[in-house]
């Protein structure tokens, strides 16, 4: 009966947490997106000299579409992720206390790695959005003056002009590919060994410790690990997101 209540009570807390972010996100995005309409609506002429149509553009449409779905996701995997594995931590110190070390290294590694893949991630984020911007003016700019474009024939050159923008874009979003991926292999890497070492440990000490304490271990550390190198690179992507504009 108390096995049924804590299951149900995850499943209930689960879906309480996941409604509660994005409603959260919801609210955030709507007001939001209202505030900048209306401060873009009530702009003076200097507003739109300075800023490009692309520009102006990128912010209510790449900008927003990255709050409204890729928010609210990111958040729900990196803080079940990170719960999850304070909660794994928790119990493997009671079972087992000599694993903290093991746990201590592998943080500190995906801390360096994490903080040495986030500059490059950043400045890709960055540059994506100041690069976005000419190719949303130049097609703008093709469709208004389309009939003038055909009689005096220069379609070749705002043809070209457009897929040098969308090269250089596609530059910089294959640079924050390789960026992601170069965290992703490094911590996938250092939660199979976290792993490899916790089964070497766990042979070990065969003996000392009972065989369901070794079992129970084994299985929420596998159980974690391949949740928590997800969580913790999404909370990169999450941070660059957050900070790259």
């Amino acid at each position: 009966m108390a096995f049924n209540g804590s299951v149900w009570g995850f499943i209930l807390a689960t879906m309480l947490r996941a409604i509660i972010i994005f409603g959260i996100v919801e609210m955030s995005s709507t007001n939001m997106h209202n505030a900048m309409t209306e401060k873009v609506l009530r702009s003076g002429v200097l507003f739109f000299d300075s800023n490009p149509t692309g520009r102006i553009v990128t912010r209510f449409s790449k900008d927003m579409s990255v709050i409204d779905m890729v928010i609210p996701i990111f958040a729900i995997f990196v803080t079940q992720g990170l719960f999850r594995t304070l909660f794994v931590l928790v119990t493997v110190s009671i079972i087992n206390p000599w694993l903290l070390i093991g746990c201590f290294i592998g943080g500190g590694l995906l801390y360096y790695y994490m903080t040495s893949g986030n500059p490059a991630m950043m400045d890709s984020q960055r540059l994506d959005g100041i690069l976005r911007a000419p190719i949303h003016s130049t097609f703008g700019m093709v469709v208004n003056g389309l009939v003038t474009l055909r009689a005096f024939n220069k379609i070749s050159y705002f043809k070209q002009d457009f897929s040098n923008d969308l090269e250089k874009c596609a530059n910089v979003t294959f640079c924050y590919i390789v960026a992601n991926r170069w965290m992703g292999v490094r911590f996938d890497t250092i939660c199979s060994l976290f792993i490899g070492a916790t089964c070497l440990l766990s042979i070990l000490m065969k003996g000392t410790v009972p065989t369901e304490q070794i079992a129970i271990t084994l299985q929420i550390m596998i159980d974690m690990i391949s949740m928590f190198s997800v969580s913790i690179r999404m909370y990169a992507e999450f941070k660059n997101y957050m900070t790259s504009s």
